[in-house]
């Protein structure tokens, strides 16, 4: 288990999407908040519209 997992908003947000979060990865908890089908997504085209934990994980420059 890595430190994320251990992050109450990553527990959070996979319970919110009806996820486990120790089955549960970044990449896949992502996909699921931007209703992607992980098989024909990157992480590149994720990034496009992140969500905050994303961006925080990603180290993303966000507009203010």
């Amino acid at each position: 288990m890595s430190t994320l997992e251990l992050d109450p908003a990553f527990v959070a947000a996979c319970e919110a999407h009806g996820l486990d979060p120790q089955k549960t990865n970044m990449f896949l908890l992502e996909c699921a908040v931007q209703g992607r089908e992980p098989s024909k997504v990157s992480m590149f085209e994720l990034d496009r519209q992140p969500s905050d934990l994303w961006a925080k994980v990603r180290k993303l420059n966000r507009a203010a």
